[in-house]
This record gives structure tokens, C-alpha cells and sequence, in this order.
């Protein structure tokens, strides 16, 4: 949880905020997980797969033209892993996941005619994984926690059907990267290392439909899908008991997260 406590002062402040409405959101949901990691030549070194149940919360506040939004969300299960041991021979085990994401967002709403509104916003967003692949014939238990920071550019659509009490809302957001790294623990067979990873740009597409049960409350199906794309790292030593003892560098990701959820709000 400890991706967690940079949202506490803005969870504090938004209930605060002289809102003409407040909303809060929570989800449960199917997290849909691929990963892979290439080498230099773009060969396949490891992949994994695997659906994970995620909760999800969201918390809105509106002052017209101005919204506050927050989002976290936490997924945790096994998918499968298939790689190579550190001999180079193929590997099939499970890895343990633990996905933790957080975003804060800034936006200004422009009405578009009687039943649409187009938001723009700016934040912040933050993406942990926790992975521990499982050892195997041949092969030794493995740590490793990535840490990303994210800016977010963010174009939210929404619109009011006339004719029925449903609301679309389509989001598209722009994550430039801030900041990765990954920590890596071999469990006591080397020291525990951090890399330092490049920065490329991410990015992820919403799609809500939500329906009006009464004034205050709403029924909604979701559907999300995330490219993020952490990039290679430098060559790092490792250590064991405080001497070198090898060299290890991450290759970067090609991960995607595609999510359906049902959810259930309430509006003050």
C-alpha cells in the first residue's frame, strides 16, 4: 500500500472542496495481463500472461469548469511465465503479481452543446508491479519491484443520451514517463540492486457507460486498455556480500493491461 500514500492529502482535501458535485466510484474488475521483455536483437526472452481480479476506486469533485479527479486501483494473482533459467534453458513456472496504480488529475470542462462536455486535464500518475517468479527446475527465486512515475495529458468526452438515463465517458490519456526503477532480489544469492530504466511515453484509452438508477446513484460497465512501455536499463553490478561478483541489465518491457469492470457511484 505504500503506492498508496502520495493520494492521502488529496483524499483528505477533496470531501473539503466546495463542490457543486462530489462523486465516489467503486469498482471491481478483471485485469487481463501480457508482459514481454526482448533482447537487443527483439528476441522474445521472457513473456507472461494471466487475468487478475482488481478493486478499483475513483473519486470526483466538480466546481464548474473545474474537476478534481482520483483514481486508484490494485490487481493480484499468478499468470504464467515462460523464459529461460540462467543456464539459458527454457523455463515454464508462475509468477506472483502485485500491480498497484495511482493517479491525481486537474482538469477544466468546456460544454459542447446541450448533451455533450469535453474535459482536458493534467496530472500526476504512479504504477507499481511486485513480481515473484516462482523457482523451477533449474532455476533460482526472483524478486523484482518496478516503480514508475508518470506525468498525465488527459481528454476526457462525455455525453448524455436524451433519450435514455445513460452517460458515455471516453478517456484518453498521454503518460510521459517521469522516472522508472526497478529493484531486483535474488533472495539472498546476490545483494539486492536497483536500475535505473529509460523513459518512453505511455498511454491509455477508457470507455464507461454508466446508468442513472436514482438521482444520486449510477450503474456502469467499463472497459480500459494500457500500453506501458518502461525502457532498458544500463549495465549493473551485482554484488554478493559487497563484492562484484556479475553484471545484470534490464532489456525494458512491452506490457499491456486491458480491464473490465462493473461499478456503482453515488453523486452529493
Amino acid at each position: 500500500m505504500l503506492l498508496f500514500k502520495p493520494l492521502l492529502p488529496a483524499l483528505l482535501i477533496s470531501p473539503c472542496i466546495h463542490a457543486a458535485e462530489f462523486s465516489i466510484q467503486p469498482a471491481v474488475a478483471t485485469l487481463h495481463y501480457q508482459a514481454e521483455e526482448h533482447n537487443q536483437i527483439g528476441t522474445v526472452i521472457n513473456q507472461e500472461s494471466g487475468h487478475l481480479p482488481q478493486f478499483e476506486i475513483s473519486m470526483q469533485a466538480k466546481e464548474a469548469p473545474w474537476l478534481i479527479k482520483i483514481d486508484y486501483s490494485r490487481a493480484e494473482g499468478d499468470v504464467d511465465y515462460q523464459g529461460y533459467t540462467q543456464m539459458g534453458i527454457p523455463l515454464t513456472t508462475r509468477s506472483e503479481l502485485n500491480i498497484e496504480s495511482w493517479q491525481a488529475l486537474l482538469g477544466y470542462q468546456w460544454p459542447v452543446g446541450d448533451q455533450q462536455q469535453i474535459t482536458l486535464g493534467a496530472g500526476l500518475n504512479g504504477l507499481q508491479i511486485d513480481r515473484n517468479i516462482l523457482p523451477a527446475l533449474g532455476s533460482f527465486p526472483l524478486n523484482e519491484t518496478l516503480k514508475s512515475q508518470r506525468f498525465v495529458l488527459s481528454l476526457i468526452w462525455k455525453w448524455q443520451m436524451a433519450a435514455l438515463p445513460v452517460t458515455l465517458n471516453s478517456q484518453l490519456d498521454i503518460l510521459p514517463q517521469r522516472q522508472n526503477r526497478l529493484t531486483v532480489d535474488t533472495q539472498g544469492l546476490y545483494d539486492t540492486i536497483e536500475l535505473d530504466a529509460d523513459q518512453h511515453t505511455d498511454w491509455r484509452w477508457a470507455l464507461d457507460a454508466e446508468w442513472r438508477c436514482t438521482p444520486n446513484t449510477r450503474l456502469g460497465l467499463g472497459l480500459a486498455y494500457q500500453s506501458y512501455q518502461p525502457g532498458s536499463s544500463q549495465q549493473g553490478i551485482l554484488k554478493r556480500n559487497g563484492l562484484a561478483a556479475a553484471t545484470v541489465r534490464y532489456p525494458g518491457s512491452d506490457q499491456r493491461l486491458l480491464v473490465l469492470k462493473s461499478f456503482f457511484s453515488w453523486h452529493f
